[in-house]
């Protein structure tokens, strides 16, 4: 499970990356941090992952919305896979300010809500995150019919 010390720490660098990017000369380096938070997380070492997230967040900038939301979701992600439902929650809805068409957030969110047993919620996420929530999706037509 994730230490209070880091998850403290986590929330503490999360507030404060609003005026800490330590400029926008520094996106190779959050780019950096965050593939290998990334490759961290894919292996299951949690703590190396939110690390380089942390770091990724202090140094890129205002203009990298889109890796800070991916930030935001894979963190949930880990959250979630910890059964820490309250944080994942916050660090999708994080994401989801920065971009609220974003489709992994809003299907993650979703998965956490039926796991929560709240499906309402969960179907009003996984609506959010297809292209064409009120309208039907039929299947192509079979060519390969064999009799």
């Amino acid at each position: 499970m994730i230490s209070k010390r880091l998850l403290c720490l986590f929330l503490i660098l999360s507030a404060s990356c609003g005026f800490c990017h330590a400029g926008e000369g520094f996106r190779e380096y959050g780019v950096d941090y965050y593939n290998e938070a990334v490759a961290a997380q894919k292996k299951g070492d949690f703590m190396q992952a939110m690390s380089g997230y942390q770091k990724a967040l202090l140094t890129l900038g205002s203009k990298d919305s889109d890796y800070i939301k991916k930030i935001y979701n894979n963190v949930a992600v880990i959250y979630a896979q910890e059964n820490d439902f309250q944080n994942a929650e916050a660090a999708f809805l994080s994401a989801l300010d920065i971009d609220p068409k974003y489709k992994q957030a809003n299907f993650n969110l979703g998965v956490l809500y039926a796991k929560q047993g709240n499906s309402e919620k969960a179907l009003e996420y996984w609506a959010k995150a297809t292209d064409r929530p009120d309208v039907f999706v039929i299947e192509d037509e079979t060519k390969d019919f064999k009799k």
